[in-house]
């Protein structure tokens, strides 16, 4: 694996080999700001369609920052749409034990599978990273 993106709230790692892209957010993503979120995840679909990425592992077990309606409209209507014109295949989503992020997380999936005009990917939320490496493998 090799680092691709470093900051204070997100590492992004590629596996060549495995056309993966790898995003573990970190606990400082208490601080985060929703325009930085953003910011991070233009860069990340960046190098989805740089690299021609075709699984996307998030880890979220240290995510403390809870997705709002108008980000999570975002994720659905602009970055998940443009990771599926970059070929992406699947998404496995390793949900945190924050009741309230992990709702949050949960509500931006669904708004993903209700997009009809694109060409989707497969998508897996897990418990543990273990079970989200599994499927995306297999």
């Amino acid at each position: 694996m090799e680092a691709v993106l470093k900051n204070d709230f997100v590492t992004v790692s590629y596996n060549s080999s495995r056309a993966l892209l790898s995003l573990d957010w970190n606990l400082n993503t208490t601080f985060l700001r929703p325009l930085k979120f953003q910011e991070i995840l233009q860069k990340v679909v960046k190098r989805v369609e740089k690299l021609e990425v075709k699984l996307l592992l998030i880890n979220t077990t240290n995510f403390d920052f809870v997705i709002e309606p108008r980000m999570q409209t975002w994720l659905s209507a602009e970055f998940n749409q443009r990771l599926a014109k970059a070929g992406l295949k699947k998404m496995a989503i390793v949900l945190p034990e924050a009741v309230f992020v992990q709702v949050a997380i949960e509500q931006a999936v669904q708004e993903i599978k209700l997009q009809p005009e694109i060409p989707s990917f497969e998508v897996l939320q897990v418990d543990n990273l273990a079970k989200a490496e599994h499927w995306l493998f297999n």
